[in-house]
């Protein structure tokens, strides 16, 4: 074999091994065009329109938007609450903008432990204020039909502190309002 026939069938090997390579690490993807896959049906993934409650100016206000929804309860959560304080924060009833960091489900699934990672609720807002800011999120656990009974609040996965509520305990989704 001469040297250019050495260096021509090295290069090919070089080749077929990054094309191997690039197969292997999903980099490269072969699919069969005549087969359609849905990827959101094989992971249990749909988006689904959901209510998001609020209160302004002394009445329940609401509005449906679409959601990932998802076999994962957890991240159908985060989803949800995500979306809510989005709302939250487009209408102005946060002080500053706040995020979900987590989303732990208890013991038992119908216990949640919502983790943000920071206080959402203003020291200037009154006690009332407060109140219904928290129950909108009940609300909107509640009637998305979660299945969820006891809502814990933390910031940075510590309870969450506040002068006027306690935060110690879990929150009911039913809520504490008359109805």
């Amino acid at each position: 074999m001469s040297r250019s026939q050495l260096i021509l069938i090295s290069i090919a090997c070089f080749l077929i091994g990054l094309t191997f390579l690039a197969f292997q690490q999903n980099v490269i993807i072969f699919r069969n065009p005549f087969v359609r896959h849905n990827v959101q049906d094989q992971l249990g993934v749909e988006k689904r329109k959901v209510k998001l409650f609020y209160w302004l100016h002394d009445s329940w206000k609401n509005e449906s938007v679409e959601v990932i929804w998802s076999d994962n309860k957890a991240q159908t959560i985060k989803h949800l609450v995500d979306s809510w304080l989005t709302l939250m924060d487009e209408e102005k009833l946060m002080e500053k903008k706040t995020s979900l960091q987590s989303v732990i489900l208890g013991s038992s699934e119908n216990d949640i432990f919502l983790s943000f990672d920071r206080n959402p609720l203003s020291k200037e807002s009154t006690v009332f204020e407060k109140w219904m800011w928290i129950e909108g999120l009940l609300k909107t656990l509640r009637d998305n039909d979660l299945k969820i009974q006891n809502v814990r609040f933390l910031v940075h996965h510590q309870d969450m502190y506040d002068l006027h509520l306690d935060f110690s305990n879990p929150w009911p989704t039913i809520g504490f309002l008359v109805k």
